[in-house]
């Protein structure tokens, strides 16, 4: 037999209110309201395991967030970091129009290198009989610096450096007016001035 609880309030008439009347006053939990409560959980969860990705540091309590990092490099070096990555792409774009590939399989471990050896090589790639330099080219240099390596014994070691120096220098040179070139017909939209 249920129990009867009876309570008083002087301005309202005495109600009768059985165990399992009072259940039913007890608010049910809905599904929708179950989904919402997993759904805060998850994202507590991830919020906590991803918090790197919202957070850079914890100063005295106060929170440093990735945003204000990113903010602050922009201002430091946004223009410069921007325009490198429009010239990476311009060749890569370029490469691919001349069907010019790169492996990225030749023993390469972190990605900023890859893509910096990858961006080189579709350079020298691109730009071919541009930057081949001459057995006279490095003789001609060999002479006039002769007293720069006049401590070097091997001679073959001193063409081979000077070589790559002038195939440096070329390569240099030949995509400064390649890169004019390819942005002058690329249509480049920026969302975003530095």
């Amino acid at each position: 037999m249920p129990t009867k609880i009876t309570t008083t309030n002087p301005k309202t008439p005495i109600k009768e209110t059985t165990e399992e009347n009072v259940s039913n006053l007890v608010p049910t939990i809905t599904k929708p309201k179950a989904y919402l409560l997993i759904l805060l959980g998850i994202l507590i969860v991830a919020a906590f395991y991803f918090k790197q990705y919202i957070v850079a540091a914890v100063v005295n309590n106060k929170p440093i967030y990735r945003f204000s990092v990113v903010k602050e490099l922009e201002s430091q070096g946004g223009k410069q970091a921007l325009d490198a990555l429009v010239t990476q792409e311009l060749i890569r774009q370029e490469a691919q129009k001349k069907n010019i590939t790169v492996l990225e399989t030749q023993g390469l471990t972190r990605e900023g290198v890859k893509s910096q050896l990858a961006v080189q090589v579709m350079l020298e790639k691109l730009l071919g009989d541009k930057i081949q330099v001459t057995d006279k080219e490095v003789e001609a240099a060999y002479q006039e610096q002769k007293e720069v390596f006049a401590q070097e014994k091997d001679l073959s070691k001193v063409k081979t450096t000077i070589k790559d120096t002038l195939k440096n220098q070329k390569l240099s040179s030949e995509a400064q007016k390649l890169l004019q070139e390819v942005k002058k017909s690329a249509k480049i939209t920026y969302f975003v001035t530095y």
